[in-house]
């Protein structure tokens, strides 16, 4: 039996899924090239409070360690859960939730390297934790 899912593509690139058992937002990050597969990023509905208070406390991370690392410098820490948070170099700068954080091709605002590129991937978490409930009522019943 085939089980229903809404799915909504996001400002921010990702994409909200909601099935009768729950909600998600997912990505995919493409590998570097073409010898290495792509990554899906899941973060669950119950999850996405955390991803957000995450965002916000690795940017500041971010921020501060831009003022330390030397011109020609590059630097890579994980953040809270689990993102990359990367100062100095051309490619990687900013916060992302992919492994494939230097190479990352994605439309909209991965990595995160700017003010307006957190409030858009903050703006789509918040956005979809109504969304998913307004649908999960009017598909669902629930």
């Amino acid at each position: 039996m085939n089980k229903a899912k809404y799915t909504e593509a996001l400002a921010s690139g990702g994409e909200l899924n909601v099935t009768e058992n729950g909600w998600y937002i997912q990505y995919y990050f493409n590998g570097p090239d073409l010898r290495y597969n792509g990554e899906f990023v899941t973060i669950q509905g119950n999850d996405v409070d955390n991803y957000i208070k995450a965002y916000k406390n690795n940017y500041k991370k971010f921020l501060e360690l831009q003022k330390v690392i030397p011109n020609g410098g590059e630097f890579t820490t994980k953040g809270e859960c689990n993102m990359n948070i990367s100062c100095g170099g051309i490619y990687h700068m900013g916060i992302t939730i992919s492994q494939w954080y230097n190479h990352l091709s994605h439309p909209n605002c991965f990595p995160i390297k700017s003010e307006q590129d957190l409030t858009s991937v903050i703006s789509d978490y918040e956005y979809c934790k109504l969304r998913a409930k307004e649908v999960s009522t009017l598909l669902f019943h629930k």
